[in-house]
């Protein structure tokens, strides 16, 4: 385990799933109901630490830039141990220095230690609003 202090950031993890919406199949994201992080014991939400001025040389690449766009954030994510997280999650940051909705877009790096995995480590890309659109399931009206 990782010293725990350093985890400043909470996330919710949302995995994309096929909801029937007003007679169709639709795909949404909903919360993940695997457990990230065994010490908060809450499926779907984890403590980590999201550097967004990080990069691990030859293994990380900045986003480019163009020349109409803001260019969206991107960092390194580091939790303790899991074997839950998968490409595609939809990591939703919703407290601590860095707010929003990034996306996991490659399997996680595991860190070894002498004994076994240490902890987890994952590059993330903020996605946009457009992106997000169909982020969280429809209500259905009765």
């Amino acid at each position: 385990m990782i010293s725990r202090f350093l985890f400043v950031n909470f996330a919710e993890v949302y995995r994309i799933r096929n909801r029937m919406f007003q007679g169709q199949t639709k795909a949404v994201f909903t919360k993940a109901n695997d457990i990230f992080d065994e010490v908060h014991g809450v499926p779907g939400e984890f403590w980590c630490r999201l550097d967004t001025s990080y990069f691990r040389r030859g293994k990380d690449t900045p986003n480019s830039l163009l020349a109409p766009n803001m260019p969206a954030r991107s960092g390194l994510v580091v939790c303790d141990f899991t074997p839950y997280f998968l490409p595609g999650d939809i990591l939703k940051f919703v407290d601590g220095p860095v707010i929003g909705n990034f996306k996991l877009d490659q399997p996680p790096d595991v860190a070894q230690n002498g004994g076994g995995a240490h902890h987890v480590e994952f590059y993330v890309n903020e996605i946009t609003n457009a992106e997000i659109i169909d982020l969280y399931p429809p209500v259905e009206s009765e």
